[in-house]
């Protein structure tokens, strides 16, 4: 029998206290109401330091650990005395019921409390929690929806189970998501739910962890050749192209007509780069300290911290000089995405492609001109295409895109099997080799 005290996070500055108990091969965990300052635990007493001139709550804290052990023996002795040997769920609702008696006796009662909903713990939780700028958008995203599916009747903790995970996945089917969309939504939801599990506020994720699935799919999203970011590259950005493309806005594009010319070409410039280098948005999107004469370009990376170093493109190296090495100010995505899609649409890039996917809980194909799928993250999946085709070894390629698994890299490869067959056929495996 072996009861020790752990930290929830120990990377986190303060984070929550749990219990691993141990006995007759079985394993239990149990969380504790205490939260203690990571940088004062002992790892090997299992207990917080005795520095009360810099953290005086660390004797209070003890004092309950020692109540806590207590607590869980009591529940060990009883499950010994009646020679059972119980789950975790009956051994966690035996340790509730001695907490409970324990409260009882003393006196104490529990005020009664509010109700706390999901939703409210989500905003909260938001706006507490220290996450990337993008990471928060997809938050907010998330609990929106929530908002939607929900309407007048709040979700509480308690609602959110599988009956909850089938209802929200055939809402959103109803409402024409994909199931990428889908699985992006619960994989949020579930960080929630493990949240609320620190704060003791939720005793079921570790059930819902396995069975809240983060569902997606492989979908048919387009990358641009080389030949058509060369076209790109050499479009001729100027007011007569602008005037030949704008259709019925004529007046309203002649009165912006520098600042069109400006951020269309301030958005091909950032997308080539992207697209030459095979970065993530987040890194190529606000790049800078870039020389026409430099050899290499180097970042460390937004999402992973991972340094990447990349043999400077010949094209990428032309805008530089083009520019005499002053790149665009910074725009946000949607931004982006939205001039990139008008400069596609003016460099003829209008080859017909079809899409498929789950939509509505239907496979669905719709036919789109290539410059309308045309965003940010094409540059991306251009460039791991493009180089993977040229011959560049995969794992040379990951060292430049900042992907960690062959797995999540391959995802971004779109080639045909005859494409495939082509980029090998001169391989020496293929060849007769005179012996």
């Amino acid at each position: 029998m072996q009861i020790k005290f752990f930290l929830k996070d120990k990377n986190s500055e303060q984070t929550c206290i749990i219990a691993i108990i141990r006995n007759k091969g079985k394993r239990y965990k149990v969380y504790t109401v205490d939260r203690v300052k990571s940088g004062y635990w002992n790892p090997n007493t299992y207990r917080c330091r005795l520095q009360r001139q810099y953290y005086p709550a660390a004797k209070h804290i003890n004092e309950r650990l020692n109540e806590w052990e207590k607590l869980l023996n009591d529940a060990l002795d009883y499950f010994n005395h009646e020679l059972i040997i119980p789950g975790e769920k009956m051994f966690k609702a035996k340790v509730e019921e001695l907490l409970s008696q324990k409260k009882k006796d003393a006196g104490f009662t529990e005020p009664e409390s509010e109700i706390l909903y999901f939703t409210d713990y989500i905003e909260q939780f938001i706006k507490d929690v220290e996450r990337k700028p993008n990471t928060l958008k997809r938050y907010v995203t998330t609990l929106n929806l929530l908002k939607r599916y929900e309407g007048k009747m709040k979700l509480q903790f308690e609602d959110i189970d599988m009956k909850f995970y089938n209802s929200f996945q055939k809402w959103m089917n109803q409402q024409g998501y994909s199931v990428n969309y889908f699985g992006d939504m619960i994989k949020n939801i579930k960080v929630f739910l493990n949240a609320a599990a620190d704060d003791h506020l939720n005793n079921n994720t570790e059930y819902l962890s396995k069975k809240f699935k983060t569902v997606d799919e492989e979908t048919d999203a387009i990358y641009l050749t080389v030949d058509e970011l060369i076209q790109m590259n050499r479009l001729v950005i100027d007011e007569k192209l602008i005037l030949a493309g704008c259709g019925s806005d004529i007046l309203k594009v002649k009165e912006n007509l520098h600042r069109k010319i400006e951020s269309l070409t301030d958005a091909r410039d950032r997308f080539l780069i992207g697209a030459f280098t095979a970065m993530r948005f987040s890194d190529y999107g606000d790049i800078d300290g870039l020389k026409s004469t430099d050899d290499f370009i180097s970042k460390r990376t937004e999402k992973t911290g991972t340094k990447v170093v990349i043999p400077m493109h010949y094209v990428i190296r032309e805008i530089l000089e083009r520019r005499n090495n002053q790149l665009p100010r910074p725009v946000t995505n949607q931004k982006l995405n939205d001039s990139l899609k008008e400069l596609g649409r003016l460099a003829g890039i209008n080859e017909d492609v079809d899409i498929t996917m789950t939509k509505g809980g239907k496979r669905v194909t719709e036919t789109f001109k290539k410059w309308e799928l045309i965003t940010t993250h094409t540059a991306r999946r251009s460039g791991c295409t493009n180089m993977y085709l040229a011959g560049i070894d995969a794992i040379a390629i990951m060292g430049f895109s900042g992907h960690t698994t062959v797995k999540s890299f391959m995802k971004y490869i779109r080639v045909k099997q005859e494409q495939n067959a082509m980029r090998l056929k001169d391989h020496d495996f293929f060849k007769k080799l005179n012996l």
